[in-house]
């Protein structure tokens, strides 16, 4: 506490004060800018050059005000009374000398009234003049000059005409520099309007600026982005010294950047997308340079609300790594989609591929759409019903950008792996001579279709792609084993949050073995549905070995085995069939063979063969195979 003392009546009382503290909150932003452009002015005039010479300055003299600090304060403090009296014994001294002049004025002039009018003048006549001065002593009267010197008045006239005609044509001068300026700075204002009215036909939205009302601007981001987005998003058209309209963005933390998306195979890039730059071209217009800034402010919102959204999706591998985002396609091969400045985007491929060539664009392009479909469901959840109030404020909702995408990508990859492993199940087939045929995938997400079909006239192209691409993505595979008078089933796929998959079987005859099974079956991985096809091969074949061959009986077909009749020496042949991926094997055996040879047969990719069909020969032959003689019961 320090004691402070007052004078005269309250000399024998006593008051206490706390000390000041310091205030150690942060001062708002708006206090700081204010404060900033009070020292340093306009920032256009503060630069980094200009403040790296002030701060080698502050440093140069920081040693020698250390050292005199503790006592420069108290020489402040004695300085400050010592000028503060200064101030006012100079403001008294200055008062003093003008009452003076003032009081002597004011004798003057009323001794001098004093013989005209004694009464009025001795009113305000000091006491001091009235005793030393008579009162009248003082007087005056005018004096009658001589005429103008005619030769003088002529010279006057001539210096006066002189002047006047210099300032005549000093003024024609300035007023012809006057209206050249106005006829250039119409010409500039009316190529400024010209300008403005032709971003307003191209449906931009012009208004005032908030904070100069006598200046306009253009609202090029999007009422239903993001707030710290949407706020962004409005530029000042001001007028540039030619006329043009000069875009100012207003203050911004950085360049301006654009998302990019590469594939990576392993470290090596392989493909990337493009950046469309609107303003390379050195004569742009100014339409161009506000789409630059919208797509720039577009492009940060989408990797600000897929960043968002990427890390609630560890669960499907997806990683936030070196200031990007990294999402899964197949078992090496990985996407990375980073924010780049629009200066920086020029980053070829190191090793090109055709196959994911335009991947990265058709990915980013449907990332901007599923963008523009959140911005649609803020601008409906805005405008319908609101719900109560509530003390618990609505939390924002995450917009669903990569959860389509990845979906896209693991069925893809699926896709491919089930059309890769149809592909090795028909050239085993065929190598061993049945006939097996496939349709390519259908899928719903089909480019080409969406383009080429007709539609109303109320229904858009991109409301079909928007529904395709939100929709989970499915295929189907048609298939048919033993030519027309075979089976016939449909393998279908089907991606959400995991991959689903759905057998559905056509028997031809309601007594075959794949008509005893389930027809309609559902799988979760890709390997039981590749199971259930090779499984369903082996029904088909054994009970075409047990209709055509009578000596064969199916003693289990699930195990694709088949057994003859069993002798009272209990002797018999063992036929075994076992489809894999790549390979078809046809097995015989028996308890009373006649060497110690088992007879193998294996089809594969690879294998050759010609004449009758392979598989059915062999069963043929292995149907002949001698054996050592048993009595068979009757």
């Amino acid at each position: 506490m320090k004691p402070s003392t007052s004078t005269t009546e309250d000399a024998g009382s006593l008051s206490l004060r706390a000390w000041p503290t310091k205030n150690t909150s942060t001062p708002p932003l708006a206090t700081l800018i204010e404060r900033i452009q009070t020292q340093k002015g306009s920032f256009r005039n503060v630069t980094e050059q200009s403040l790296e010479e002030e701060i080698a300055a502050q440093e140069s003299g920081e040693g020698a005000e250390g050292e005199s600090s503790e006592s420069d304060e108290g020489e402040d403090e004695k300085s400050k009374k010592e000028q503060l009296f200064e101030a006012k014994g100079e403001l008294l001294k200055f008062a003093s000398q003008a009452f003076n002049e003032s009081a002597h004025t004011l004798d003057f002039v009323s001794l001098l009234l004093s013989k005209y009018a004694p009464r009025q003048a001795e009113m305000t006549l000091s006491p001091y003049l009235k005793h030393h001065v008579p009162m009248g002593s003082l007087g005056s009267e005018v004096l009658e000059t001589s005429g103008p010197d005619p030769a003088q008045e002529r010279q006057e006239n001539l210096v006066s005409t002189g002047w006047k005609l210099l300032s005549l044509s000093a003024g024609t001068d300035r007023i012809l520099q006057d209206a050249s300026n106005l006829e250039k700075e119409m010409e500039k204002e009316a190529k400024y309007w010209e300008q403005v009215l032709a971003v307003k036909e191209k449906g931009w939205n012009v208004c005032r600026l908030p904070r100069e009302k006598h200046t306009l601007a253009v609202r090029y981001g999007f009422l239903e982005a993001a707030p710290e987005f949407r706020d962004k998003g409005l530029a000042a058209l001001r007028r540039d010294d030619d006329g043009s309209i000069d875009l100012d963005l207003g203050i911004t933390s950085s360049a301006p950047r654009s998302v990019r998306i590469q594939i990576l195979h392993g470290s090596e890039v392989v493909a990337a997308s493009r950046h469309d730059d609107l303003l390379k071209e050195e004569q742009h217009s100014a339409e161009q340079a506000i789409l630059q800034a919208r797509n720039n402010l577009f492009d940060e919102e989408l990797f600000h609300e897929i960043y968002r959204e990427a890390r609630m999706m560890t669960s499907r591998n997806v990683k936030c790594v070196r200031d990007g985002i990294s999402l899964p396609m197949e078992s090496d091969i990985t996407m990375f989609i980073e924010l780049r400045d629009v200066g920086n985007m020029e980053d070829p491929a190191t090793k090109p591929s055709k196959q994911f060539e335009q991947l990265p664009q058709l990915a980013l392009t449907a990332m901007r759409i599923l963008l523009s479909a959140s911005h649609r469901a803020n601008y409906l959840r805005r405008t319908s019903l609101q719900p109560p109030l509530t003390e618990r404020r609505p939390r924002r909702p995450i917009a669903s950008i990569l959860r389509p995408i990845i979906s896209h990508f693991e069925h893809r990859s699926t896709r491919s792996e089930l059309q890769t492993y149809m592909q090795d199940l028909s050239a085993v087939l065929e190598k061993a001579g049945i006939d097996f045929e496939y349709e390519q995938p259908e899928t719903n997400l089909n480019l080409d279709q969406l383009l080429s079909e007709k539609r109303p006239a109320e229904s858009r192209l991109v409301d079909a792609l928007l529904k395709t691409l939100t929709a989970p993505p499915q295929c189907s595979i048609k298939a048919r084993l033993g030519g027309e008078d075979g089976e016939d089933f449909t393998v279908q796929t089907r991606t959400q949050t995991m991959t689903d998959f759905r057998f559905v079987a056509k028997p031809s005859s309601p007594s075959s073995f794949l008509a005893q099974t389930l027809t309609e079956m559902t799988f979760t991985s890709i390997k039981e549905i590749k199971d259930h096809v090779s499984h369903m091969v082996i029904l088909y074949l054994v009970d075409y070995i047990e209709n055509q061959k009578e000596k064969w009986i199916a003693s289990s077909p699930d195990e694709g085995e088949l057994t003859t009749e069993e002798t009272l020496d209990g002797d018999y042949e063992v036929l075994t069939v076992s489809v894999d991926t790549d390979r078809l094997e046809l097995r015989w055996d028996a308890t009373n063979r006649l060497d110690d040879e088992e007879r193998v047969a294996v089809w594969s990719r690879g294998s050759i063969h010609g004449g009758m069909p392979a598989f059915f020969e062999k069963v043929e032959d292995f149907s002949n195979v001698p054996v050592a003689p048993s009595q068979y019961a009757h």
